[in-house]
Parts: structure tokens; C-alpha cells; sequence
């Protein structure tokens, strides 16, 4: 999160972390995972206005780990958010200057690989919260 800290800082925005459980585990390769997690985080940054707040959480449910990027941005339109994970495809065009629209769709394939899955609720004007979740290590034998 270091590679963003300036982004959000120079934003004004509110950046928190929260995990339910101190030690949870799952089999993932970590640049990988690390490449998603800035994806998200990157996006929030840049379609929340200034002042803003953004949430990561991490839960453990059942048997999958879930981490949540949530903003209080721009949000989504229906319309666009069924191509979000398209290849090429931009939420906003307009307010977004760079980036080559591959960030959400490399982060499906990413997690798509892990045996995972990735999605989004989000309503314009209030804001988006972004979701992946992953295989959990759980009943593990040592």
C-alpha cells in the first residue's frame, strides 16, 4: 500500500485497514495478489473525490478469504459496471485521464487463477466497494 501512500495523502483521503482474524490463510502467489490489491486500491484512489474515505477489509467466511475495497467515490452505473471486467473497459472515461483499462480485467484473471472470484456493488454518487475472495486454508493438518 506504501506504492499508493502519496496518491491518497496528496488527496486528502482517509485510507483504513481492518481484518477480522489476526492469522488468515490461503495459498496465493503474493506479487500477484499485491498486483490486485493495488489495482483496486488505485482505482478507489482515483474516482474518489478529495477528502474521502477508503476501507479495506479482510474477513475469513466459511472457507474463502474476502477482501473488500470499499470508497465513498464517484460509484457506477449499472450500464458500465457489466463491462467492467471486460478487456479495454474504463468506469469513467471522463474523470480518469490515464490507465489502459486493463487493471479490473488483468485482476479477474488473476483471481480467476487462484480459484477465486471478483465483483462489485456500487451506486453512483455514493460510492463502490469492490470484492475478491480466495480459497481459505481451513481444517489444515500440520
Amino acid at each position: 500500500m506504501l506504492d499508493l501512500k502519496s496518491l491518497y495523502e496528496k488527496k486528502n483521503l482517509e485510507v483504513s485497514f481492518t481484518a477480522d482474524n489476526e492469522k488468515t490463510e490461503t495459498i496465493v502467489d503474493r506479487q500477484e495478489i499485491k498486483r490486485v490489491i493495488i489495482n483496486l486500491l488505485g482505482n478507489a484512489i482515483a474516482y474518489t473525490m478529495d477528502g474521502g474515505k477508503i476501507e479495506i477489509f479482510i474477513v475469513e467466511k466459511e472457507d474463502q478469504v474476502i477482501v473488500r475495497v470499499k470508497d465513498t467515490g464517484i460509484g457506477i452505473s449499472e450500464d458500465m459496471m457489466k463491462n467492467l471486467f471486460k478487456k479495454y473497459s474504463k468506469g469513467n472515461k471522463t474523470l480518469r485521464k490515464i490507465g489502459t483499462g486493463l487493471g479490473l480485467y488483468l485482476s479477474k484473471y488473476i483471481v480467476d487463477a487462484h480459484g477465486g472470484k471478483i465483483w462489485v456493488e456500487s451506486k453512483e454518487n455514493q460510492g463502490s466497494s469492490f470484492y475478491f475472495s480466495l480459497p481459505a486454508l481451513t481444517n489444515r493438518e500440520n
